[in-house]
């Protein structure tokens, strides 16, 4: 199961760590539930994001992502959609010989109705590179199946 305060914690850490130290009213975080309001609004002004989809139970993770100010189509519907970009999450799950029954008619709702979505927003002054190690951080500690790598971790999936 999914500890995103520990996880968020952890992050924060990192940030101190690493000498760029954040604070958590400098994250806004939004939990779209699967099956319910499955929404993307646009990417509101003056933030940047980190994306993650999980699946409906909260245990696997399918992608982790990131858009700076000037991405809002990926943000808003790209990982929807297989023919709107060169590589996302539609196209992952179409190809995956695991998921039956999904097809390019199905695949957006599919991605509703099957996975929860958490987006982390950063104020937008703290930088890409705040975003940068966000996204990295949150690709190693949950190991996502469809980021074109997979971890040697045996802790992989652990939360």
């Amino acid at each position: 199961m999914l500890d995103l305060d520990n996880i968020i914690t952890d992050f924060l850490y990192a940030c101190k760590l690493a000498k760029e130290p954040i604070d958590i009213s400098d994250l806004r975080i939004e939990i779209l539930e699967a099956g319910e309001k499955h929404h993307c609004l646009k990417l509101p002004k003056g933030e940047i994001a980190t994306y993650i989809f999980l699946d409906k139970h909260l245990i696997e993770c399918f992608k982790v992502g990131k858009v700076g100010e000037n991405s809002n189509a990926r943000f808003q519907f790209q990982h929807y959609s297989p023919k709107s970009a060169k590589s996302n999450l539609a196209k992952s799950i179409l190809s995956d010989n695991e998921i039956l029954g999904v097809t390019e008619k199905n695949v957006e709702q599919w991605i509703k109705n099957n996975t929860t979505r958490v987006n982390v927003f950063l104020k937008k002054e703290k930088g890409i590179r705040i975003l940068n190690l966000m996204e990295t951080f949150f690709q190693l500690r949950l190991n996502p199946k469809y980021e074109g790598f997979k971890s040697q971790n045996k802790y992989k999936n652990v939360c």
